[in-house]
């Protein structure tokens, strides 16, 4: 008879628990989209957690709702949301994506949960909830103590020395302009040699500048044309850091500080007083929006523009910071580049909604298309590969280019992309636009300080 009764049990058990899911996943897929992913997980957790305590009572085990056994189910999640918020994290930081994680941590969570829920609505009683208390701090403590999970960033990472050589990446072309560009997500998780997982690069290791300087020199040979080059090495982010929010803001601050410490460098060393554009590309880019808000007067007047590349800005950092104006056209100075291309509205976006965006094939702020041809992918030789004809399109309210008439599919960003969203595109289709604009630019705000000696551009020499 019991046997039956607790196989009633469970199957009430898993309808509440259903219900309790979807409510919970429901909240949190809506809230995740505009604040940190825990915090949305854990207020989801909650409204679930109102209806999920009303009716394990009254349909699951047939009990009334009382103070007692109230104060024990809230005991019972909470241990149960501690187990769902370590896992959760747990499974981000394994790579799931944030949309995934969540059905990864119910396969553990929900037979552990009908476990402890039955308990109290079958067993329990004051002084068992003092067990319980003692018993949940004891597992926690011991846990802790053992170190459940891998360890993270022990090994310290030598500071990049930007007076060195070996930490930029440089070419002079004795050009009248710079660019200063900050590169991509180059780097992966990988251990140390303590056994503990790190999440930055270090810029001291061979295997791990590789790809950076691959990207350094790809960049250069793309878009610099006449201009100088300059870009650090900087201990970045690895990819596995942007699964999540609050992960990437948790591990931002590293490779900000050293980009910030770069750039004094540069501008103090090496900039010669030219004027110069402020690139960025993704976590670069990232870097970029943070060092345009932070630059004094003379250093903002030096610069001819800025290229966020693959991120976006948001409206308050727009809202409260006046070094960030949006380019309107071709061949303003003194402005910031923004763009981010996928296939249609479909698509979802890498980033919240950008408060600043242009096309760069037409460079319009309007909806107006147009059509771009060129080699689709940049893992094959050009004569290797047919030219697609692409139709791009600003869309004014999402902020986005809305690119038709791609074809290639050799390569989707792991972890983080999907098909039909091309961030890991966005320099390579847009190089020859880019290249050509910067050169433009730098022509604008070369003219423009010879007509006013208090431009931006007054430095610089004449063409």
């Amino acid at each position: 008879m019991e046997k039956k009764e607790t196989f009633g049990e469970m199957i009430r058990f898993g309808i509440v628990g259903v219900l309790a899911v979807a409510v919970h996943y429901g909240v949190y897929w809506v809230l995740m989209h505009w604040m940190n992913v825990n915090i949305a997980y854990t207020l989801g957790y909650l409204i679930s957690f109102l209806m999920n305590y009303y009716l394990s009572a009254h349909f699951t085990f047939h009990e009334e709702t009382s103070t007692q056994n109230g104060l024990g189910f809230g005991v019972a999640h909470l241990c149960n949301y501690l187990l769902h918020i370590v896992l959760f994290n747990l499974f981000l930081w394994l790579g799931f994506s944030r949309e995934l994680a969540p059905f990864a941590v119910l396969a553990i969570a929900v037979p552990a949960n009908f476990v402890m829920v039955r308990f109290v609505f079958k067993h329990f009683n004051r002084s068992k909830l003092a067990m319980v208390h003692i018993a949940l701090i004891m597992l926690l403590a011991s846990g802790a103590c053992r170190g459940t999970f891998p360890k993270t960033d022990n090994f310290p990472l030598a500071e990049p020395d930007y007076e060195s050589s070996s930490q930029w990446y440089h070419v002079d072309r004795q050009g009248v302009a710079d660019i200063f560009y900050i590169i991509s997500t180059e780097t992966a998780d990988y251990p140390l040699p303590d056994g503990s997982i790190c999440h930055h690069a270090d810029t001291y290791t061979d295997s791990l500048r590789q790809p950076m300087l691959s990207e350094m020199e790809g960049v250069d040979s793309l878009l610099s044309g006449e201009l100088n080059f300059f870009s650090p090495y900087y201990r970045q982010c690895s990819l596995q850091s942007f699964v999540s929010d609050s992960l990437a803001q948790a591990r931002m601050a590293l490779p900000m500080e050293d980009v910030r410490r770069a750039f004094a460098h540069y501008l103090e060393h090496q900039n010669q007083g030219r004027p110069f554009i402020l690139a960025g590309f993704s976590q670069g880019a990232m870097i970029a929006v943070q060092l345009l808000c932070e630059v004094d007067e003379d250093v903002y007047r030096r610069m001819v523009a800025a290229y966020i590349i693959g991120a976006c800005i948001p409206q308050k950092t727009l809202d409260n910071c006046d070094r960030i104006r949006p380019a309107q056209r071709a061949d303003d100075t003194g402005v910031t580049v923004c763009y981010n291309s996928v296939r249609d509205a479909s698509i979802k976006p890498l980033w919240p909604r950008s408060a600043a965006a242009i096309n760069p094939v037409n460079w319009r702020t309007d909806d107006k298309p147009d059509t771009l041809i060129t080699e689709p992918s940049h893992l094959l030789a050009l004569d290797q590969q047919k030219k697609d004809t692409l139709v791009v399109r600003l869309d004014t309210v999402s902020n986005q280019l809305f690119v038709s008439g791609y074809t290639a599919t050799d390569y989707v960003l792991p972890l983080i992309g999907s098909e039909g969203n091309y961030h890991s595109r966005e320099i390579w289709l847009y190089r020859n636009q880019l290249r050509e604009n910067m050169q433009l630019r730098v022509k604008a705000a070369q003219a423009s300080a010879q007509r006013s000696p208090s431009t931006p551009a007054e430095t610089m020499p004449p063409a």
